[in-house]
């Protein structure tokens, strides 16, 4: 019983997910960073001594060669069994050269404050975005913070650093939680592969359970993404949506 419905949530997932990205505006650009398991000293100088790395990566951002260092500022803090608080920081640097030393000026530190599980396996990747991904304008680092059990179930965040007015200025933050559990607890997943009518990137978070599936979009208010739809989906009765640029609608 738990195989066919299983199948049956993957049927509709790739459904309505193969439709969704039919839509006719332009996708999200990114980019990979590169993970370096060597941080440079003088960037390990400018950061607390109690400061653990979790993913240091250099990468190029408007013809700009920047050093990017998220790590925990703050020992992680358990509230429960399933529950840990953690404090963190990206540190933004920009690299020079003065003859054959490698030199790097920090122009921006962003603290940010999540929720993950407290065991498991810590995954740590990092991508650059575009908040309008069109004219490669206005970039975001997001950093996807993932912790893997042994039993194959995993959940995490994707910690988005927004610059709407360039990486030297202030930076949004927020948080979009991700998970696989195991059971009838489904699981939650973030799309950040469509723009909408403005040429702004928006979230689309999709939850498969037992139930249906449940789609929550967010659009660019000029501050933060806000919600913008809410949208049930009935395993019963599948429907067939894609993205107009401005929601999910019914074909």
């Amino acid at each position: 019983m738990k195989a066919i419905i299983k199948v049956l949530l993957l049927f509709v997932v790739a459904l309505v997910s193969s439709d969704a990205a039919k839509g006719e505006h332009a996708s999200t650009k990114k980019h990979r960073v590169l993970y370096n398991p060597r941080v440079p000293l003088s960037i390990r100088q400018k950061t607390s001594t109690i400061a653990i790395t979790r993913f240091y990566g250099e990468t190029i951002i408007k013809g700009q060669k920047v050093a990017l260092h998220f790590y925990d500022s703050q020992p992680m803090k358990k509230i429960n069994k399933y529950t840990a608080q953690q404090s963190s920081r990206l540190d933004l640097f920009i690299e020079s050269r003065h003859r054959e030393q490698r030199l790097f000026k920090r122009i921006n530190t962003i603290p940010i404050t999540y929720h993950h599980w407290p065991g498991g396996k810590l995954i740590v990747q990092m991508e650059v975005l575009w908040l309008a991904p069109a004219s490669q304008t206005k970039p975001i680092i997001k950093v996807r913070v993932e912790t893997r059990l042994s039993s194959g179930e995993m959940s995490g965040d994707d910690l988005l650093f927004i610059f709407p007015n360039g990486l030297r200025k202030s930076a949004a933050t927020q948080s979009f939680d991700f998970n696989y559990l195991s059971g009838s607890s489904g699981a939650l997943s973030n799309e950040f592969g469509k723009a909408d009518k403005k040429g702004f990137i928006t979230i689309l978070q999709k939850y498969v359970g037992g139930n249906g599936i449940e789609y929550t979009a967010w659009k660019w208010n000029g501050s933060r993404f806000a919600v913008v739809q809410e949208l049930h989906i009935s395993h019963e009765y599948p429907r067939r949506y894609k993205w107009n640029g401005e929601q999910l609608v019914e074909e």
